[in-house]
């Protein structure tokens, strides 16, 4: 039993390896990371089919509010050193209520 645990945690480490060592952009608030400019961030979004509302910093990423080709309102979550999209997000799975933990 105990080598069976052993072995179910191994796979799961080698399971994520690849993830990792994709070097996958996360958002970071870290100033060495080369940050796009609004307008960059504008122009990103609109080459990919977007009319841009709003463009505003979140933690480390750009928050794009758009609508899409259809008129969809949307959030996209932008890399600030990349451009990459990080989420796409409905505006309406977005609870307002919640809050951040401050402590």
């Amino acid at each position: 039993m105990k080598s069976v645990l052993i072995g179910a945690a191994v796979l799961g480490v080698l399971a994520v390896a690849p993830v990792m060592a994709a070097g996958m952009p996360v958002c970071s608030a870290d100033p060495s990371v080369i940050r796009m400019s609004p307008e960059q961030v504008k122009a990103r979004a609109r080459m990919m089919g977007f009319k841009v509302v709003s463009v505003e910093p979140d933690q480390g990423c750009w928050r794009v509010e758009a609508t899409d080709d259809r008129g969809r309102r949307t959030v996209l979550r932008i890399h600030a050193g990349s451009g990459e999209v990080m989420a796409r997000i409905d505006p309406a799975a977005i609870d307002r209520r919640a809050t951040a933990a401050t402590d």
